[in-house]
């Protein structure tokens, strides 16, 4: 995976947060604050986000499958989500809409924690991806480092022994 393509990938990870952060909030305080206006309205409004946050996360699910990721703790989390999503249509078809409600804001929280798991994911794979091309090159200045130690012994006799030595002991070092 490209550099680009990784920070394009968590790019997009923390704007679904804020995207779910952004829309969940206000419209759970639109719920609390306008107790007369129409809670059917308010809960499938809830619903419908939950149920686009929840198809966001489960492609980004797939991706980070595709990459080799450890998803099992956001697959977790996703799927928790998904049981409150499905509490909470439940809910909405039994006019129980203030538990529907509840049950899509629980849902929204729980997508929000699987992308927060996933973002953790794609850091710690950067990292490993970056420790890999660190050791790589150190292993490649070893090589040299060996060469060069190899080449020093076959110097001709009329190179000074001293300056040989310094050489090498600055290589060890």
């Amino acid at each position: 995976m490209t550099r680009s393509r990784i920070l394009l990938t968590t790019s997009a990870l923390t704007i679904l947060l804020v995207f779910l952060t952004l829309v969940s909030v206000p419209a759970l305080a639109q719920t609390q604050t306008q107790n007369d206006s129409a809670p059917q309205e308010r809960a499938e409004r809830l619903v419908e986000i939950a149920e686009h946050a929840s198809a966001e996360v489960a492609d980004l699910l797939g991706k980070a499958q595709d990459e080799g990721l450890d998803i099992t703790t956001a697959t977790s989390l996703h799927e928790g989500g998904l049981e409150s999503l499905e509490a909470a249509k439940d809910a909405l078809a039994a006019g129980n809409y203030q538990e529907a409600i509840d049950k899509a804001h629980e849902a929204l929280v729980k997508f929000r924690e699987s992308l927060t798991t996933l973002r953790q994911a794609w850091k710690d794979l950067r990292q490993e991806r970056a420790a890999t091309r660190l050791q790589s090159v150190i292993d490649k200045m070893q090589a040299f480092v060996q060469r060069l130690q190899e080449r020093l012994d076959d110097l001709p006799p009329s190179v000074p022994p001293e300056l040989v030595n310094e050489v090498k002991t600055n290589l060890n070092k």
